[in-house]
Order: C-alpha cells, then sequence, then structure tokens
C-alpha cells in the first residue's frame, strides 16, 4: 500500500511541476536583432567582400548590406540568434579592419536580481544601459524608471550604442527602447 502511495504522490507532483511550467510564461528568449558597423578602411570591393565573409559566418546572420562608400556595414539576425557584439568585433578584426562604431538593437528583459540596469539578452549576453546623456553613466533615476515601467510587460526593445566594457559587462548608451506592446520610449 505504501508504495502505491508514494507512486500516486510522485504522479501528483509531476503533475503539479508541469502545470507551472505551462502556467508561468517562459524566460523570454533575447537576441541582438540588428547592427550597423562602422569600418575604418574598408575603401574597395576585395576589402568589402573579404569583412563580409567573416560577417556571414557569425551564428544567426540573416542578411547583410555593406555601404561601401560611408565604410558602413547592416545586419539583420534570425529570431533566437547566439550572435554577440565581441562577435562582431572579432569578425571585423579578423578581417584586418577596425570597427569604429557599432550601434546595436538588442531584445531583453530587464535584470531583476540587480539594481544596475543590466539588459539580459540570454545566452549569457548582458548589457550595462549606459544614459548618453549622463556622460555614459549607468542609466538612472527618471530614465530608469522610465525603463523599468515599460519592461513591466516583459520584454523591452533597446537601440544604442555600443561602448567597450563598464564594470565588467559591455556598455549599450542608450538611444531609445520600446516595449512589447509597441510605442518607442
Amino acid at each position: 500500500m505504501l508504495k502505491h502511495d508514494r507512486r500516486t504522490l510522485m504522479r501528483a507532483a509531476w503533475f503539479v511541476a508541469l502545470t507551472v511550467c505551462m502556467l508561468v510564461p517562459p524566460a523570454s528568449r533575447a537576441e541582438l536583432l540588428e547592427a550597423e558597423l562602422k569600418v575604418n578602411g574598408m575603401a574597395c570591393p576585395f576589402c568589402a567582400f573579404g569583412i563580409e565573409k567573416k560577417l556571414r559566418a557569425i551564428e544567426g546572420v540573416q542578411d547583410l548590406t555593406v555601404f561601401l562608400d560611408e565604410g558602413r556595414i547592416e545586419l539583420v539576425f534570425s529570431p533566437e540568434n547566439g550572435a554577440s557584439a565581441s562577435d562582431i568585433e572579432a569578425a571585423v578584426k579578423e578581417a584586418g579592419f577596425k570597427l569604429s562604431g557599432l550601434r546595436l538593437e538588442v531584445r531583453g528583459t530587464l535584470a531583476r536580481d540587480t539594481d544596475t540596469p543590466v539588459l539580459d539578452a540570454g545566452r549569457n549576453l548582458r548589457f550595462l544601459l549606459l544614459d548618453g546623456k549622463n556622460e555614459g553613466a549607468p542609466l538612472a533615476g527618471d530614465a530608469l524608471e522610465k525603463l523599468r515601467a515599460s519592461a513591466e510587460s516583459g520584454v523591452v526593445v533597446v537601440n544604442g550604442t555600443a561602448q567597450g566594457k563598464v564594470d565588467g559587462l559591455p556598455g549599450l548608451v542608450l538611444i531609445g527602447t520600446e516595449s512589447s506592446g509597441g510605442g518607442t520610449r
């Protein structure tokens, strides 16, 4: 009789666990959506081909457009890609060029485990959100509260300029945001 009760209890526990998993929305998968690169030294079609080949090798690159006259490249990533800003920087360097600017559009969630404005974009991709109006200091005050309010519904899309590492995380100077419900802030 005891074996039967234990088996029934285990089945009930599994049922409850599965029910909870189905009711709780999954942690939002997040990723790079788009990137705009400024590249120094890209002056000829052969140069553009070399860098294009390296960038297309990055996981999740769906579309790539080179603007040779402007020294600019636009990348569009497929959903749930595994790309990171460091992958982009490494590809440009491997092609023999220097990245002079990187603008990213990233979808993610605000980290709840810290008071610091960190955008968690999944697969160990996290950005410290910086205030462009406050000399690149971490986002704070009203700007941070507005971002947190827009992120209450879940996912937030952030446009920003990559800026080296700050406190061990890649910095992202905020240009604009959009919540999962739409509407730029």
